[in-house]
């Protein structure tokens, strides 16, 4: 099975998006600026003279720095690495994965990988616990996503389809 995919700097920071937020600590983050925001207004109601305005600003850099910093991140990244902005072609075998851009050409075998993620738009392809490659599930053919499936059992890597 081959997939050929070319991501462009959206697609990229969206990815890289759905990859912070889908860690442990960004979840803590965010749901303490929700606390932080209830106990802000609960402040500011029943104690408006004692309790400034810029208060609220604590709360919204709880849930903003995250996207900030992934955005920036990711712009930078995309901008100055050309083998992201490649086309790339990932050929799914039942021996290993071969991915071949313009400047490289990579091969794996199965047992080599972390896990396989699926969400919504996105298959990412862990290689260790911090390092995913994303494919846009755009690109791919329900039948694709049945078949990596297969691969994926038939060689025990772990994954959530």
């Amino acid at each position: 099975m081959i997939i050929k995919t070319k991501m462009t700097q959206k697609e990229f920071i969206e990815a890289n998006m759905v990859l912070c937020y889908s860690r442990t600590a960004t979840k803590i983050i965010t749901a303490l600026g929700f606390v932080v925001l209830a106990a802000v207004i609960f402040i500011r109601v029943y104690m408006p003279d004692a309790s400034p305005a810029y208060l609220f600003i604590y709360p919204l850099m709880l849930w903003a720095l995250p996207a900030i910093t992934t955005w920036l991140q990711a712009r930078a990244a995309f901008r100055t690495n050309a083998r992201l902005r490649e086309c790339l072609e990932y050929d799914f075998s039942d021996d290993f994965i071969a991915v071949k851009g313009e400047s490289f050409n990579s091969q794996m075998t199965w047992g080599k990988f972390y896990k396989v993620k699926q969400t919504k738009n996105w298959i990412f392809i862990y290689q260790n616990r911090l390092l995913a490659s994303p494919i846009s599930k755009k690109d791919l053919f329900p039948s694709d996503i049945e078949k990596l499936k297969a691969i994926l059992t038939a060689h025990r890597v772990k994954n959530n389809f």
